[in-house]
């Protein structure tokens, strides 16, 4: 009767350190010898890179001629895409969260700038991603020596020209091709103002549950493809009713001339990966 009390225990004991180790996302390997149990927690590891379109025109259909060979070996399918900076590691146990700046120059009327998001899933676990516009405090916005990169009216000439921007988001299959559904334009005058017109200075997803799996998948499908187009509207689309399509937003000519040929920093955009839980 104590052997078979004794047996029950450690049957239970058992049972309730499987269960544990579940609820924290892990995964068993027994060896061949007997009682021996590793415990693996999952862990992000992903890489990603930020890449600006080949566009001599800028009228937004990218230009293979204008290729220079500058792209990793490692990511071959974007030769038409300069790699800007150097691939981002994004490195956690659960969740990770990587900011990038984009920077524009002399961005006139209907002319677009094209970016592209690269993430690499280089763990055991799928990545859940979600890219988000961080609003435009001036915290935000910094120069090199960390001092702020706006002040007083530059600060309000800023937010105007994020106002008149739109942007487009479309995730691409391993062809290239856009995923049917994905096509998102975006007027960024939605998330400065809320209706009542105050300021809004909260986070936007500009995209999100895009599910990119892990190394081991049988499907070879653990990255994924995210471009960012930017464009700088016309006065007309930018005044046009919403519910014709354009921005609904009141500007002046003359305000909308001076945001023409000048450089700005985009707002901040953030790229969340998260283990479904």
């Amino acid at each position: 009767m104590i052997k078979t009390k004794v047996v029950l225990s450690l049957i239970s004991i058992i049972t309730i350190v499987c269960l544990l180790a579940s609820a924290v996302f892990a995964w068993f390997v027994i060896s061949d010898q007997i009682n021996s149990v590793s415990i693996k927690i999952a862990k992000i590891d992903s890489l990603i890179s930020l890449f600006e379109g080949l566009d001599f025109n800028r009228d937004g259909t990218l230009d293979r001629g204008n290729y220079l060979g500058e792209d990793p070996a490692s990511v071959p399918r974007h030769e038409m895409y300069s790699i800007l900076g150097s691939p981002i590691p994004a490195l956690s146990n659960d969740e990770a969260s990587i900011d990038m700046n984009m920077s524009i120059t002399d961005l006139i009327p209907t002319q677009k700038f094209t970016y592209k998001l690269h993430i690499v899933n280089n763990s055991e676990a799928s990545n859940i991603m979600r890219l988000s516009f961080i609003g435009y405090v001036a915290s935000y916005f910094k120069n090199n020596l960390g001092s702020a990169l706006y002040t007083g009216a530059q600060f309000d000439n800023f937010i105007n020209y994020i106002k008149a921007l739109s942007i487009e988001i479309k995730q691409l299959d391993d062809n290239g091709q856009i995923i049917l559904g994905s096509l998102k334009k975006i007027y960024l005058a939605d998330l400065i103002f809320t209706s009542n017109g105050e300021d809004r200075n909260t986070e936007f997803n500009l995209v999100e549950n895009i599910q990119i799996d892990s190394m081991l998948s049988s499907n070879n499908d653990n990255d994924a493809d995210i471009v960012i187009v930017v464009q700088l509207e016309t006065l007309e689309m930018l005044t046009k009713p919403k519910n014709q399509g354009g921005a609904g937003i009141t500007m002046t000519e003359q305000a909308y001339q001076s945001l023409q040929g000048k450089q700005y920093v985009l707002p901040l955009l953030r790229v969340y990966l998260e283990i479904p839980g």
